[in-house]
């Protein structure tokens, strides 16, 4: 406890002694008063039985009405005296009731004795009578007179013992203020000899921790900024001397690299009262800069605001944060370009592995096409030949045998060619091929998969999307091997740059560690390990959930992007062509243009239709580039539009010479007996879709227009 706080703890000490014993002082005084009026209460009381006394004394016989409302005057005084009074102990109340009783008995008496003066003389019996009632009042104020007086002794008493009690409390206050002074006296003594002790001690200690401080001190006047002490450090690490900085401002020596430091800590310590870890240069008494972090409080030494600054040198530490800096920012290009690097490659291995993908995919589409173009177009071209020269004989078993092969060899080229590369990829979009590949898995395993894609299409990026189908292919293919189920379930979702393709099912499941044990080479596991490196090299992820008894979930993530096919120029040979057949045509015939990639197949064609005069060939396109400007050139009457055609599909012809010419009508040719393929050209504006194995008649009956669509 500070000494600050002993001497008020003292002080209120002091004061509640003094005022406990000037309250009892004062509720001494407050009874003496009190028992002061009670004596003059009494003192009355007995002036009024005296005075009583002394009327009946000389009462006369026949008394005026002076006299009466004299003793009545007297009578109401003494009531009223009476009344105001009030007893303290039993002995009190004894009296006064005493008292009161005498005063009542009195007042009777009093009345009893004006009364009798006006009543009519009685003889000597009259007299007696009154002379009974006035010996009877002498009596009654006498008892009064004493009883009173007794209180009044009481009373007198009580103020007398008052008295001593408030002398003697007045003289324990006295005494209690004489101790309570000199204890103050001698307490002070010693606690201000303490202090000062204290006081030298901590100037010691301050002392030798300002001089033995490794931080560079300085104490300086508020007022100018003048040193007046310096530590050892600050000679040190400065250079300058005690005796040379001593009286002298920082500016005088050239201590601060700037002049306006000084006035900005003035400012900071006039505002804060303090400055706390402030890096600042200062220049050595060598010309060396140093960097310190400098703090600094205001204080009163004697009675004089000064300046108690410490500085500690960082500038070993400022060379090294540098030196880390420089070595940070090299690390961080180093890892910059290494990052780039690491990206660049992996651009590069995400396009190496689209690549990969295109050029499978590719492979497939050529071997596809290789049956397709080549062996198909040959067996639907022999077939048609066929039909043709045997429309002219009699009906040959032999011929129809021949016959019979050859629409089965079309079947299983179509089959293997349709296995390699599904022409529905040809399509825009992967919802439609998606729902070719679930017809299909329907019509081969009986699995019943269920696609929701909320009517959205992702997708039209050819390699990827190409990727995606083979993926669900194989996640389809897995499901109807290993999970003993009949349903399943697709999903698709995705955002701007992703789509996400859930594959489930709720069949008996697996374990998904296996893929990552030796055991994932005996069946389940080599597709679908393929399947995620493969879905990782072009930026994209696979998942899977499962447990055995669980079902599973299947989760593919890929990029999504845009493969955009713009028509090319039409080649010269082409305009050519456009301005011969111009020449050659006339009117009342049925204008056809056949656009097919294969000779030998619109040769076929030609000759199907050589021997019909209504209709007239105006025009051959070998893509659909070329059937879309002989279509716009030539203005024929029917398109006879093959499906599959590289530069541009049938397809897309289709809606290109539907938009331009609405009226031209549009006849779709394919090896493949699809579905989705003819719903394709039925909505691209083709009346109908002929397969090339059919017959030539239904292929006539299309260019008529009287094909059922």
């Amino acid at each position: 406890m500070g000494i600050k706080a002993k001497l008020l703890l003292s002080i209120a000490a002091s004061l509640a002694i003094s005022g406990v014993i000037l309250c009892l002082v004062f509720a001494i005084l407050r009874d003496i008063g009190n028992e002061s009026a009670r004596v003059q209460a009494y003192n009355a009381i007995e002036d009024k039985t005296d005075a009583l006394n002394l009327m009946l004394a000389r009462f006369p016989t026949q008394p005026d009405e002076s006299s009466i409302r004299q003793i009545k005057s007297i009578r109401e005084s003494l009531e009223e005296l009476l009344g105001g009074l009030q007893s303290f102990d039993a002995r009190e109340e004894l009296l006064l009731r005493q008292i009161r009783m005498n005063a009542h008995e009195l007042g009777n008496f009093l009345e009893k004795l004006i009364s009798s003066f006006g009543q009519p003389e009685g003889g000597v019996k009259s007299w007696e009578r009154r002379d009974v009632i006035v010996s009877q009042l002498w009596m009654k104020t006498q008892f009064i007179s004493d009883d009173t007086q007794r209180l009044s002794e009481i009373s007198q008493s009580i103020i007398s013992s008052s008295q001593e009690q408030a002398g003697i409390l007045i003289l324990v206050l006295i005494v209690a203020l004489i101790l309570i002074n000199a204890g103050l006296t001698f307490f002070f003594g010693r606690s201000t000899l303490r202090a000062q002790a204290e006081l030298r001690e901590s100037e010691q200690k301050f002392k030798t921790a300002f001089h033995a401080s490794a931080v560079m001190k300085s104490i300086n006047s508020f007022d100018e900024g003048r040193f007046l002490e310096v530590n050892e450090t600050f000679e040190k690490i400065s250079g300058y001397q005690r005796e040379e900085v001593i009286g002298y401002t920082s500016q005088e020596i050239g201590l601060w690299t700037k002049p306006s430091q000084r006035r900005e800590l003035a400012y900071l310590l006039m505002t804060q009262g303090h400055i706390r870890n402030r890096e600042m240069r200062f220049r050595t008494k060598p010309g060396e800069f140093k960097t310190v972090m400098y703090s600094a409080d205001k204080i009163s030494l004697a009675g004089r605001q000064c300046i108690l600054s410490s500085a500690l040198d960082i500038s070993e530490r400022k060379r090294t944060e540098n030196a880390l800096q420089h070595l940070n920012r090299t690390l961080e290009q180093q890892v910059a370009e290494r990052t780039a690097l690491a990206d660049a490659r992996a651009k590069q291995l995400q396009a190496l592995a689209v690549e990969l993908l295109e050029a499978e995919e590719k492979e497939r589409q050529r071997i596809s096409l290789l049956l397709h173009d080549d062996l198909q177009q040959l067996l639907a071209s022999a077939n048609m030949q066929l039909q043709g020269a045997s429309a002219s004989l009699p009906r040959d078993s032999l011929l129809e045998n021949v016959e019979k092969l050859l629409f089965e060899a079309i079947g299983k080229s179509r089959n293997l060619s349709q296995e390699l590369s599904p022409p529905v990829l040809q399509l825009p979009g992967l919802i439609p091929s998606l729902r070719w590949l679930i017809q299909r898995m329907w019509d081969q395993f009986g699995l019943q998969v269920q696609l929701r894609s909320d009517d959205i299409d992702f997708y039209e990026n050819t390699s990827l999307k190409a990727f995606a189908f083979r993926a669900v292919q194989e996640l389809l293919f897995n499901i109807v091997k290993h999970s003993d189920v009949k349903k399943a379930h697709i999903d698709i979702s995705g955002s701007d740059s992703r789509l996400v393709i859930r594959v489930s099912d709720q069949g008996k499941g697996f374990d998904p560690t296996i893929l990552d044990s030796q055991s994932a080479s005996t069946g389940l596991g080599l597709g679908l390990l393929s399947l995620r490196e493969r879905a990782s090299y072009i930026g994209g992820s696979f998942s899977i959930e499962s447990a055995p008894g669980q079902g599973s979930r299947f989760v593919l993530e890929l990029p999504l992007g845009a493969d955009l096919e713009v028509p090319q120029g039409v080649p010269g040979d082409v305009r050519s062509q456009v301005e011969k057949k111009r020449k050659r045509t006339s009117a009342g015939k049925i204008r056809v243009l056949f656009a097919d990639d294969h000779k030998i197949m619109r040769k076929g064609l030609l000759q199907m239709v050589s021997s019909q005069p209504d209709i007239e060939v105006v025009g051959e396109a070998a893509n659909g580039v070329e059937a879309c400007e002989l279509a716009r050139q030539l203005k024929p009457d029917v398109v006879v539009m093959d499906v599959s055609m590289p530069v541009m599909d049938g397809i897309k012809a289709t809606r290109h010479v539907k938009a331009e010419r609405p009226e031209v009508r549009v006849v779709g040719l394919s090896m493949h007996e699809d579905e989705h393929i003819a719903t394709a050209m039925r909505a691209a504006g083709a009346e109908c879709l002929v397969s090339k194995t059919a017959s030539p008649a239904q292929l006539l009956k299309a260019i008529y227009g009287t094909a059922d669509n």
